[in-house]
């Protein structure tokens, strides 16, 4: 028989992942906490001048709150210069602000005041997700919403009518025909090449000429909208068509006011702010504002073309070129899905710079005491007080060594950012089981009070580093 169970397991080897078991060891927390410290840059005055972390627990024994005996930590140091007015003066200044984060401990656990905690694997959107009404993509400082208006559209001659979507961007608490946007950056001939049509399939003209090969729709007493008739059919020009002729409605626009971007600024700037005399400046804000809010993190964690995640204008413009594919996604398949552990634990500090950026984004003006009150009430155990409490990071009460499956393997739903964050009731659907969790989730292990919310992974379960699968966000 022993001979037999040698002769086995050498013809046999073990199947578990264990790249993926001790993969926490490999999710460095400084490189989420510089993207989250640089994404404040989204605000003029902020310049993020980086990060390093401080291994040496000798350090923080000063600290009469911390027993370095009873925890483990690193402490993160970040550095920031402000520049701003100061009663009306130019002032700049450059602030340190210190944080402590809990060290992982033999592949599992964090130790704190004396208690053992492991963290468990959060289950995410990998990209883009969508509800009946919106396609969302969440950055770290805020989300970037496409919502969409069904329009009926007839061309000039009234013989073609057909229905299309007009692209809302639902940013700073304004809900705004996205072309706004573009025309305001780059004007409007401009706009049409950024989103691939060449002049032989869409344009702007005052005068119908070519009808044979054209189709045309007005926009006003003084242009139209012209369109080659082998591109009609297709979904994304029929929702361009809508949200650009929704975009001229009610203007007088003339052909000389096309590429005249400060002409698209006031019209911009009108829909942000009721002064006449800072309607342009307000647009370059918020145009400054818009084209840096797809953060570095979330560059890295989108899996598509360098071109099409190059800012917030690329993103958004991929995000509507490929609205009818990305709509279609399955939100339970766990391909369109990746895990996270850092990114959650310093979830609080995200939060924190998040609100004060919303606050000064939609504020009338920004100084240098604003700009310093986005680091207030941040002290070196910020994160520490607020993981203590984190539903996601469970207390260690093995009674013996095995825990690969109380702990290494353990995955989840729930949590920030999560369709169960907070008070948030989980659809029934999302509760039940998908053909995705073949091979890669234990289907007897469930909790019996909140079931489907938090599961196992199998140890054979393969992985693509924090990604279910390797692919494109498109596949």
């Amino acid at each position: 028989m022993h001979n037999f169970i040698k002769s086995y397991e050498d013809s046999n080897e073990e199947k578990f992942n264990e790249e993926f078991i001790f993969m926490k060891n490999n999710d460095n927390v400084l490189n989420y906490i510089n993207d989250i410290a640089k994404a404040l840059e989204v605000i003029n005055g902020i310049t993020f001048l980086g990060g390093y972390i401080n291994n040496d627990e000798s350090a923080f024994k000063s600290k009469e709150w911390l027993s370095v005996e009873e925890s483990r930590l690193s402490a993160v140091v970040l550095k920031f210069k402000l520049e701003g007015l100061y009663n009306k003066q130019p002032k700049s200044e450059i602030i340190e602000k210190v944080l402590f984060f809990p060290k992982l401990i033999n592949n599992f656990y964090f130790l704190l005041n004396g208690n053992k905690y492991f963290p468990i694997y959060q289950i995410i959107d990998s990209a883009t997700y969508h509800t009946s009404k919106n396609l969302t993509l969440k950055t770290l400082l805020m989300p970037i919403v496409i919502k969409t208006e069904v329009e009926f559209f007839q061309d000039v001659n009234m013989e073609y009518e057909c229905e299309g979507k007009m692209f809302i961007l639902d940013l700073f608490k304004y809900k705004i025909n996205i072309l706004n946007y573009y025309f305001a950056k780059f004007g409007v001939n401009e706009t049409i090449k950024y989103f691939g049509f060449s002049e032989n399939e869409l344009g702007i003209i005052k005068d119908i000429t070519d009808e044979s090969n054209f189709m045309y729709f007005t926009l006003n007493s003084n242009l139209n909208l012209y369109v080659n008739k082998d591109l009609i059919n297709n979904d994304f020009v029929k929702n361009f068509i809508v949200t650009c002729i929704k975009c001229f409605e009610g203007l007088k626009t003339k052909s000389t006011n096309l590429d005249n971007i400060d002409y698209w600024k006031k019209k911009l700037g009108t829909l942000f702010t009721k002064n006449v005399n800072n309607q342009v400046e307000k647009a370059e804000q918020i145009l400054i504002s818009f084209q840096r809010i797809l953060d570095d993190r979330t560059k890295k964690i989108l899996r598509i073309s360098d071109e099409n995640k190059e800012d917030s204008f690329a993103i958004v413009r991929w995000m509507t070129q490929n609205y009818e594919i990305l709509r279609k996604k399955d939100n339970m398949d766990l391909t369109n899905k990746r895990f996270r552990v850092n990114e959650y634990l310093l979830h609080p500090l995200l939060i924190k710079f998040s609100n004060g950026t919303y606050r000064l984004l939609n504020s009338k003006t920004i100084t240098f005491s604003s700009l310093k009150s986005i680091f207030n009430n941040i002290s070196p155990n910020f994160i520490i007080k607020k993981l203590i409490t984190n539903e996601l990071l469970r207390y260690v009460n093995s009674v013996n060594a095995i825990e690969l499956y109380s702990s290494a393997l353990k995955m989840t739903i729930k949590g920030p950012q999560s369709l169960a964050e907070g008070s948030k009731a989980i659809n029934i659907r999302y509760r039940g089981l998908h053909s995705s969790y073949l091979g890669r989730v234990g289907l007897t292990s469930s909790s019996s009070s909140d079931p489907g919310t938090t599961m196992n992974a199998t140890p054979f379960i393969e992985t693509d580093g924090f990604y279910f699968v390797k692919k494109n966000e498109l596949d």
